[in-house]
């Protein structure tokens, strides 16, 4: 038996695996049918939280070098469309062997009027107590901010979480935690 594998997705028995192709910041058109692919054909990294939320078994999101800014506000509401990238399974988030160049996921741009200490337009990750255990490994974090906790990381989970190879910079928490909060 032959499967058809996609360059943003591949099914695999511990999990699926995802190619993020894509630096921009778009929702996945069709969450839950395993494919990673926003309404513009890509797969982006809020695609592939998105894909990687809603399927059973650790996941892997791999992402090509390039700059990954959040582009969509947090509008009074905490969910994976917007703002920060909500990670409710276990995963593994890493740069995608084999490129050359840096994998940086950036907070985004305040919006204005925000405070000035505001570094970004939301944390980046938020880890929410079910996800498990979540692994990042060789990316850059930057310029998250919250005006609770966790600048860069919000890690709610019990499961292991495991930072490899990654460098977390200029973000900020106004309560605590400004590059990782661990609640």
């Amino acid at each position: 038996m032959v499967l058809g594998l996609t360059a943003a997705s591949s099914a695999s028995a511990a999990g699926r695996t995802f190619v993020v192709d894509s630096t921009a910041d778009a929702v996945d058109a069709n969450v839950g049918n395993g494919i990673c692919r926003s309404s513009a054909g890509a797969c982006t990294l809020r695609a592939a939280t998105q894909e990687a939320n809603a399927g059973s078994g650790a996941d892997v999101i791999r992402i090509v070098p390039g700059t990954y800014a959040i582009g969509i506000a947090p509008i009074n509401e905490n969910a994976a469309n917007v703002g920060d990238f909500e990670l409710l399974d276990p995963v593994t988030i890493e740069k995608a062997p084999g490129y050359l160049g840096d994998v940086v996921i950036d907070g985004g741009n305040p919006l204005p009027g925000a405070p000035i200490i505001a570094r970004g337009l939301d944390r980046i990750f938020e880890i929410h107590p079910g996800a498990g255990d979540v692994t990042i490994r060789n990316v850059t974090l930057r310029n998250g901010y919250s005006p609770e906790e966790g600048g860069a990381i919000q890690n709610w989970s019990l499961g292991k979480l495991t930072l490899d190879g990654v460098t977390v910079k200029d973000s900020y928490a106004e309560k605590s935690g400004g590059g990782l909060n661990h609640a």
